[in-house]
């Protein structure tokens, strides 16, 4: 029924036109005008996104020569492990030799582990609690700090409609892609370009950031699958395995079964 039902167009200019026949006078020349001037800036903020991944693939392959021949030299153990070095510290393996092979095996070891901890910190609190000294500080009342258990529910923007229900499959890089199977319920912090390809294999899709707008609302709407983002704290209470229903109408999340238990 629905195939044979009658598409309504929903192109830029049909829901433009839409909204225009709706106003008239001052309202109407205001708000065309607010429309032309959203269109012109979103089309160079997408330009400038292109142009600044163009230069930083660049500058990546740069990177990475460097650390092929840091790693043939036998200053670092691998080429990726250039992304660990200061611009000083690279310079002075690559050009005085000042820097050891055993120290820089120990900058590498440290700052990777510091950047593990603080890929897996929580994300900013529900709410920022006004002190009388004029400061900030997190208040979050409903984060038990626990791992979920049976049951447990998240609320977040409803961002693209349908429910799906499967495993959850918590990631936290799109480096870590090759471990969502087809099925499960993509659980990450926040999405970008690079996410996309996984929302051809995901069911569904929760983050812990996120609006309307934001890149997993459009991209899981444009693939048609559930979607609920902004819940805040998936990525913590939320564990690979658990089985998880995602519902993108009502934009909450289910903990159905704990892998753990």
């Amino acid at each position: 029924q629905l195939a044979r039902a009658p598409r309504r167009d929903v192109s830029p200019d049909a829901v433009r036109s839409t909204i225009l026949d709706r106003v008239s006078g001052l309202r109407r020349w205001l708000i065309r005008m607010m429309i032309e001037r959203a269109q012109f800036w979103q089309s160079r903020r997408e330009t400038l996104r292109s142009t600044i991944i163009k230069q930083s693939t660049a500058g990546r392959a740069f990177l990475l020569e460097i650390g092929r021949r840091l790693a043939e030299r036998g200053i670092v153990e691998t080429t990726s492990d250039v992304f660990y070095l200061l611009p000083d510290e690279l310079k002075a393996a690559l050009l005085t030799e000042d820097l050891p092979p055993e120290r820089a095996r120990t900058l590498v070891t440290e700052r990777r582990r510091e950047r593990e901890r603080l890929r897996r910190q929580p994300v900013l609190p529900r709410l920022l609690a006004e002190m009388p000294n004029g400061h900030f500080l997190p208040f979050d009342s409903d984060a038990p700090g626990g791992p979920a258990g049976d049951g447990l529910v998240l609320t977040g923007f409803a961002v693209s409609p349908g429910r799906a229900s499967g495993p959850a499959r918590v990631l936290f890089s799109p480096d870590e892609a090759d471990s969502l199977q087809p099925g499960e319920i993509l659980v990450t912090r926040v999405t970008d370009v690079a996410w996309s390809p996984l929302f051809l294999v995901a069911a569904g899709v929760v983050t812990d950031i996120g609006a309307p707008t934001s890149h997993a609302s459009i991209v899981a709407r444009e693939f048609g699958i559930p979607a609920v983002v902004n819940v805040h704290e998936g990525t913590r209470r939320i564990k690979t395995g658990d089985w998880i229903t995602v519902d993108g109408a009502s934009g909450q999340v289910w903990i159905t079964h704990n892998a753990a238990s």
